[in-house]
């Protein structure tokens, strides 16, 4: 059995996580789960910006190719609402697809991702 991630303190996390491949989506949000976390899931940008708009979230976990807005652009936007948010971005194109975009702080999670690789990345997204 896993160890829950928490954010230091010993509670779990509230994750806003976007992917808009919904069998994507559905597994990684399961993972996030029985790693002891809170999840709210978006389709889309505009989704989880009204999400965020509510507030209560310790970290976005953001796909970069995203239908519309981009999960970088969607990325800026978070934190222009809520500074301290922490951001993962998951790509399959690798950092290069970040590079000069703004995603700066932020951790890049590669695809295909386990549930091992994930659990790092929080807690990487946590301490940065």
């Amino acid at each position: 059995m896993t160890t829950p991630t928490t954010d230091g303190a010993g509670s779990a996390l509230r994750v806003l996580f976007v992917e808009d491949d919904m069998i994507i989506q559905f597994s990684t949000a399961e993972m996030l789960q029985e790693l002891g976390h809170a999840v709210t899931a978006a389709s889309d940008a505009e989704e989880a910006l009204r999400e965020l708009e509510a507030g209560g979230f310790d970290l976005l976990f953001t796909d970069v190719s995203l239908p519309g807005r981009s999960g970088v652009e969607l990325a800026k936007d978070a934190r222009r609402l809520h500074p301290a948010l922490r951001v993962i971005f998951a790509s399959g194109y690798g950092d290069s697809a970040l590079a000069g975009q703004g995603g700066e702080g932020a951790v890049i999670l590669p695809k295909p991702y386990s549930m091992t690789s994930i659990e790092q990345a929080v807690r990487k997204a946590m301490e940065g």
